[in-house]
Formats: C-alpha cells, sequence, structure tokens
C-alpha cells in the first residue's frame, strides 16, 4: 500500500513507491511506454489488470542479436479523473526513465540460418555488427495519489517483466528517480494549484 502524504502537506501528493529489482527491456524505448502499452489499458476509472500489453525487444545473446519479449501489467484504480490517470503515469514513466540502466553493446546481426542436415545446430549466415543501447529499468512502481486533507484518491501500479529480474540497489537509485519527478497539475486541483510528487523505496512489492 502507499503510504499517508506528510501531515504537513497543503498540496495534492503523488508518492511513488519503487521496487527492488530491474528488468531487461533490450533496446526498447522506455520514452515511449505511457502512450505505447500504459494508456491502451488505464482510463478515467483505473486500469485492466488482466490485459497485459507485450512487446518485443533485441539484445545480446553470445555476440549475435537475439529477440526478447517484455511484458507491462497495469492495475489499480482512479476517482472517476482521465486527468488525474494522465498525471499519475506521466510520473510513473519519468520515475522509469530516470531508473534507467543502459550499455552500448555490440553484436552479430544475421539475416538467416540454415542447416546441413536435420541433427547439426543452424548456422548463421548473412551476418553484419551493429551496435545499439541494452536497458534495464527497475521493474515496479506503486503510484498513490492524496488531495490536500491527505485522503487517497488514486493508486496505480506498474509491474513488468522480461527475462530473470536482477536485484539492484533501489537506495542508489530512488536519488535520480526523485530528481527527475516533477510538479503536475489537472483540472480536479482547481485552476493554478500544482501537485508535488516524491518517490521513496518500497518495503515489499508484489
Amino acid at each position: 500500500m502507499g503510504v499517508t502524504a506528510r501531515d504537513d502537506s497543503k498540496d495534492w501528493h503523488l508518492t511513488l513507491e519503487v521496487g527492488s529489482k530491474k528488468w531487461h527491456i533490450g533496446n526498447a524505448d522506455a520514452k515511449t511506454f505511457e502512450d505505447a502499452y500504459m494508456k491502451k489499458v488505464c482510463g478515467a476509472n483505473g486500469c485492466d489488470g488482466g490485459s497485459p500489453q507485450s512487446f518485443d525487444y533485441r539484445f545480446e545473446d553470445a555476440g549475435y542479436t537475439s529477440k526478447g519479449k517484455g511484458s507491462i501489467t497495469m492495475t489499480g484504480s482512479v476517482d472517476n479523473d482521465k486527468d488525474m490517470m494522465n498525471a499519475i503515469l506521466d510520473q510513473v514513466e519519468k520515475a522509469l526513465v530516470a531508473s534507467a540502466d543502459c550499455s552500448t553493446v555490440k553484436a552479430k546481426k544475421c539475416l538467416s540460418t540454415y542447416k546441413r542436415n536435420p541433427e547439426t545446430p543452424q548456422i548463421a549466415q548473412n551476418c553484419h555488427d551493429i551496435e545499439f543501447q541494452s536497458c534495464q529499468l527497475v521493474n515496479y512502481i506503486q503510484a498513490t495519489m492524496y488531495d490536500p486533507s491527505h485522503s487517497q484518491k488514486a493508486q496505480v501500479t506498474f509491474s513488468a517483466k522480461s527475462d530473470e529480474p536482477k536485484a539492484f540497489s533501489c537506495g542508489a537509485t530512488i536519488g535520480l528517480i526523485g530528481g527527475a519527478l516533477t510538479a503536475f497539475s489537472f483540472p480536479a486541483m482547481g485552476h493554478g494549484a500544482a501537485g508535488i510528487a516524491n518517490a521513496l523505496c518500497a518495503a515489499t512489492t508484489a
């Protein structure tokens, strides 16, 4: 569950709890995830957790390119406000992008394979060298929205998987994530109002 907003806060407040594992997205671009996958299943009343969104990505395996598949699941509810949902998703994507751990990799991309006979392994042919970014992101974020009276108005959870997730230091990354979050607004907050977003390491993850 989300934590309670600060007792001295007079603003709308969004708290993001960040998990302690990362997932491999290869050469996929985290900056596209909100529009391509999150908004497809999240609307004014919440997210459809029964419709995971999947995508293919490229990664390096033993010196050659290989294809992997990632999956994003969104769950949670919102108080009948699409603009509030969009404000939450914007901050979740900012947190994802800030958590990225990327490296440039080189691999051979082969256009075809063949076998001399059914008993021999496939042999790659028509190969050429390519270079691309391969990234890992945090795989769990729970975002909880509070109004100025500290009442919970929404809670949305992002979870993702691909190959075996890897542990990472949330404490070492949380500063980058918190620094990437921005003030936010939506019509229900009232004209000129601005919300505050912060991030912390989750005690446990689903």
